[in-house]
């Protein structure tokens, strides 16, 4: 007996994940190929690593994780890895983040693909994040904005709100510019999170002070 399969019901294939970058309640300074992104929503600042900020800026929502590797010329697993901390930290539209804070499943797959083939992805952090205790400046108003050159005067700078001047320089409050090494805990007189500052070489102590 013959079975009629045109009245069959096929489950559709389910569409892999393909993230878009956030970009609203965002402002981002392009650093030499790193990213400093302030997120105004929750008071947060974000450096993106090389790595990490070639990964987001391909984020258009029409590739998968394994498209995003032949997009940008990444190996799959630290793209994989970069789009899980993107998730983590809120930067991504539309993608949840994996589920208790680990590796996604595209993630796991993509480690145990490369790993076969002799490769391993970097476990070193892609963004570092440290908490602002003021809100973010917004580029209006006729005052400085983030990363631009600001005076000092008897009635106060000239920095938009949420940002100091430090070194002729507008930087978040509850940051100072110091030598640190990326990515580490401040100690001494600037405790916090060490992050890319807004020249080469430079990088800011910032905490929640």
């Amino acid at each position: 007996m013959s079975t009629d399969d045109s009245s069959r019901v096929v489950p559709s294939r389910p569409r892999r994940s393909c993230p878009r970058a956030r970009t609203k309640g965002l402002v981002v300074q392009d650093l030499g190929g790193e990213s400093l992104v302030f997120d105004r929503d929750r008071d947060v600042a974000h450096c993106l690593t090389p790595d990490a900020t070639v990964v987001w800026r391909a984020c258009d929502g029409e590739h998968d994780h394994a498209g995003l590797a032949r997009r940008t010329g990444i190996d799959e697993a630290l793209v994989a890895h970069a789009l899980d901390e993107l998730s983590l930290k809120g930067l991504l539209d539309g993608v949840p983040p994996p589920a208790g804070g680990g590796p996604s499943v595209s993630r796991r797959s993509a480690l145990r693909r490369i790993g076969a083939a002799g490769l391993a992805a970097s476990s070193v952090p892609l963004i570092f994040s440290a908490t602002i205790g003021a809100p973010l400046a917004h580029a209006s108003g006729g005052v400085a904005a983030q990363c631009e050159p600001c005076t000092v005067s008897g009635a106060g700078d000239s920095c938009g709100a949420g940002l100091i001047c430090q070194n002729s320089v507008c930087i978040p409050q509850g940051c100072n510019i110091t030598p640190c090494n990326l990515g580490a805990t401040c100690g001494g007189f600037f405790p916090g999170t060490c992050m890319t500052g807004c020249a080469v070489g430079q990088t800011l102590c910032c905490g929640s002070g």
